[in-house]
């Protein structure tokens, strides 16, 4: 099986909310990423195992849904299958980030096509933005690396230097020359007897406008009379050094400490531009109180510097706004998205998540959607995010055990696993919402109830008080065959003459509105036979013989009351209609000179 091994990262012990990106190799097609993996994907698991976990399994991650740049616990979600194809962000639990091992190694795998995909993370207890102690030392620096330029105002006062920093050995030879020192400052008291030699004096250090009369004298400079402690606090000012007189080669490591430096010792000057960068400030160097009201105005952040993502839940109220501090430019493109709201802004839902799938005419909820089948029926789904956002379409069916909801009309585009949807309630008015009698007769208007209104079967025998339907109720043509239920009129349903003749639209009762042997004997009245037998004995012929077969029981008849000819061709009876002259049938005959005439008669042709 192939695996894909992502690089190395480090991150400091104890992070939490951690988001990191992993690329998932395609197994069928090495080199190409895999895409369309959900956190619910078919076999997709991951584990973790720390350094510090002894003999035991890995930890199973339950993977989850979450939002892109947001972290959920094992959150699993696709970046851009389009872009950047095969890369997905995971939500790292903080167990797994914990203080307490040096290491720890996560492992996904188990999905179609996905080769094993492992991380390794170097858990460091100093974050890898931070510098440890000590690891700037005086040879970190090239000579000449601080300069003037590179301090910033009062960045290095009093408290940068300890007790007695600045001493002796700190001090360059001919360091501090005449102009260094101020006219006057140095008199016959400072000095203790021969402690100024001539070693320590650099030539042209000390001239005339530097003494008052008299101040020094040869005895008064002792050897080594001055040192670290000669000098009051801050009694070398920004103003005594040369530019450039003290470099890196001047101190010994630590030498400056925070009594060293007077204040405003260190100026705007004294650092070379861009001598302060990211790497030189420690993380949380700078606090509140570090920046100077106005310090950030507009023009230090660049478009779209601050988004939805760097703004925490209720960080921004109403008091940290300037009256019209908020303008259409000061707001990045999405960065006010759906999560910025609360829950009692806006539209109301009863459900709204991120789809796991969609298609032509449906879209899978959430997992956690309702289980019950039809929930949702009759809702409006509206798509807030993702592939195909800004749809809406109406619910009209729900499959609770699968969570796939469908809709009407189709799609215009599919949404697919990125896809956040917000659910509005029903926009059908159920019975329990209905005032007892709100509907009257005079609410309805005529003609408002039509045959196309009533589904089949929805009107049967017992839905209807005895005499309830009579003939002013029933527009012509309203009822058709096809709108009862079998049996949904009986007896008792119909009042007396309810039903006339105009009640009936032309052909409404044809023949396959009779089933079959529907009328039989128990169905006729007992004079009803009576009258159909006379019927059939009072019929003139002439009403039906035109369509008598010619081996039927009216052709026989016709042979009894009809003319017939033997005569007229021989061998053959020919049998006429009730006129006389229109033959309907002929029937062979043989003949026998022992009887007279006709023996036998073959059937009619």
């Amino acid at each position: 099986m192939a695996a894909n091994i992502n690089s190395n990262l480090t991150i400091k012990q104890g992070t939490t909310s951690k988001r990191i990106a992993v690329f998932i190799e395609n197994s069928a097609s090495l080199g190409t990423g895999l895409t369309a993996l959900v956190f619910n994907s078919a076999g997709l698991v991951a584990y973790y195992w720390r350094e510090d976990e002894g003999n035991v399994n890995a930890t199973a991650i339950t993977l989850a849904t979450m939002t892109r740049g947001t972290w959920a616990t094992g959150g699993f979600i696709e970046k851009d299958a389009t872009n950047v194809p095969g890369w997905y962000e995971i939500g790292v639990p903080n167990a797994a980030l914990a203080s307490g091992a040096r290491w720890v190694v996560i492992m996904l795998k188990g999905a179609t096509n996905m080769a094993q995909t492992m991380i390794t993370i170097h858990l460091n207890a100093q974050d890898p933005g931070e510098l440890a102690t000590g690891s700037i030392a005086a040879t970190t620096f090239a000579a000449g690396a601080i300069d003037a330029a590179a301090i910033a105002n009062a960045a290095i006062d009093a408290a940068t230097f300890a007790a007695g920093a600045i001493d002796a050995a700190a001090i360059a030879a001919d360091a501090i020359t005449a102009a260094k020192v101020a006219a006057g400052t140095i008199d016959a008291a400072t000095f203790a007897a021969g402690a100024i030699d001539a070693a320590a004096i650099a030539n042209g250090a000390i001239d005339a406008a530097t003494f008052a009369a008299g101040a020094i004298d040869a005895a008064a400079i002792a050897n080594a009379a001055i040192d670290a402690a000669t000098f009051a606090a801050g009694a070398i000012d920004a103003a005594a050094i040369a530019n450039g007189a003290i470099d890196a080669a001047t101190f010994a490591a630590g030498a400056i400490d925070a009594a060293a430096i007077a204040n405003a010792a260190i100026d705007a000057a004294t650092f070379a531009a861009g001598a302060i960068d990211a790497a030189s400030i420690a993380a949380d160097a700078i606090t509140a109180a570090k920046i100077a009201a106005g310090a950030i105005d507009a023009a230090t952040f660049a478009a779209g510097a601050i988004d939805a993502a760097a703004i925490a839940n209720s960080a921004i109220d109403a008091a940290t706004f300037a009256a019209g501090a908020i303008d259409a430019a000061a707001i990045a493109n999405a960065a006010i998205d759906r999560a910025t709201f609360a829950a009692d802004t806006g539209l109301q839902t009863i459900r709204s998540n991120t789809a796991t799938a969609g298609a032509a005419g449906t879209i899978t909820l959430d997992a956690a959607a309702s289980a019950v089948n039809d929930f949702y029926n009759g809702s409006w789904i509206y798509l807030t995010g993702g592939t195909g956002v800004g749809q809406a379409r109406l619910i009209t069916d729900y499959v609770g055990a699968t969570q796939v909801a469908t809709i009407s009309p189709n799609w215009a585009t599919n949404p697919a696993g990125d896809t956040t949807f917000a659910i509005t309630g029903t926009n059908e008015v159920r019975v329990n919402n209905i005032a007892d009698n709100a509907i009257t007769a005079a609410s309805i208007n005529a003609d408002a109830i039509t045959a196309a209104k009533v589904a089949n079967g929805a009107i049967d025998a017992a839905t209807f008080a005895a005499g309830a339907i009579d003939a002013a109720a029933i527009a012509n043509g309203a009822i058709d065959a096809a709108t009862f239920a079998a049996g949904a009129i009986d007896a008792a349903a119909i009042a007396n003459s309810a039903i006339d003749a105009a009640t009936f639209a032309a052909g409404a009762i044809d023949a396959a509105a009779i089933a079959a042997n529907a009328i039989g004997a128990s169905e006729l009245a007992t004079d009803a036979v009576s009258e159909i037998a006379d019927g059939l004995m009072q019929r003139a012929s002439s009403n039906w013989e035109a369509a008598a077969d010619k081996k039927s029981l009216g052709a026989a008849v016709m042979k009894l009351v009809h003319k017939t000819d033997t005569a007229a061709v021989a061998g053959q009876m020919l049998i006429y209609r009730s006129d006389g002259t229109t033959e309907h049938a002929r029937q062979a005959t043989t003949t026998d000179a022992t009887v007279d005439p006709i023996k036998t008669l073959g059937g009619a042709a």
